[in-house]
């Protein structure tokens, strides 16, 4: 026989060991709980991406005689794909080389390059400018004290603080936090996603419960906490492929 480690019922369980009611019920009290602090960090706001744009008359395009011919050997590089920066790095002698070593992994169609006078002023320089410009590429630098810019699907809120306040924020801890910022993950909690990667469009819509006849808005996220099932499980119906849901008690209207 299966108990439940949690209320010790005989009942289905998950491999966790824990029943599906006491599962949910754990899931809506952290969900309650992200909600509570992050009421008190969040920086709100519906306005478009702040983002530093690489001014490239500030830098000189790369040019292999004029690297050649220069008595220079210290550079901070700047890789460029269809006019955004991607990437920044440093070379220290070699920088043709460094260049080249990049075509095999990097998607990049310009080079744009600054001189640096001496090499302990290489890591300050490159330090600087990628916490200014932060490329996308740079996923190793993940910098302490810089804001990010984070998207909540369940509010549709912009969420800007720091990696320190993002982990209070999400309650989530420093390595899951990571890989959203290094984009080796698309979410956190299937709720929190980069702020450039959010959707387009709303996902809010208005959702009629048959029986009571009350229309309420309703994203796929909060649905889902309303009748108590997996977001996977409503995920048909938000998007409009199943036109009604739970024996036909809710609707979407237009």
């Amino acid at each position: 026989m299966k108990y439940c480690n949690n209320c010790n019922k005989d009942t289905e369980r998950y491999k966790s060991g824990h029943c599906k009611p006491c599962v949910r019920q754990r899931n809506e009290v952290l969900n309650k709980k992200r909600s509570e602090v992050g009421v008190k960090y969040i920086n709100y706001e519906k306005v478009s991406e702040s983002k530093v744009v690489f001014n490239k008359e500030n830098y000189e395009r790369f040019d292999i005689r004029t690297i050649l011919l220069s008595d220079k050997d210290k550079y901070i590089y700047f890789l460029l794909k269809n006019e955004e920066l991607v990437y920044i790095g440093k070379s220290n002698g070699n920088l043709l080389g460094r260049i080249n070593s990049h075509i095999k992994d990097k998607d990049f169609d310009d080079v744009y390059i600054r001189a640096i006078n001496d090499a302990k002023s290489l890591d300050k320089y490159e330090k600087k400018w990628i916490e200014k410009y932060r490329p996308k590429l740079n996923k190793e630098f993940i910098f302490n004290g810089i804001t990010y810019d984070i998207f909540d699907l369940k509010t549709e809120e912009k969420i800007t603080a720091t990696k320190e306040e993002l982990i209070n924020i999400l309650d989530t801890n420093k390595s899951t936090l990571t890989g959203l910022l290094n984009e080796h993950r698309n979410k956190i909690y299937n709720r929190y996603v980069l702020y450039k990667n959010r959707p387009k469009e709303s996902n809010f819509k208005n959702v009629l419960d048959n029986h009571t006849g009350k229309i309420e808005k309703h994203n796929y996220i909060t649905f889902a906490e309303k009748v108590g099932k997996p977001q996977s499980h409503v995920w048909y119906f938000m998007n409009g492929l199943h036109k009604t849901f739970q024996n036909k008690r809710y609707t979407l209207i237009d």
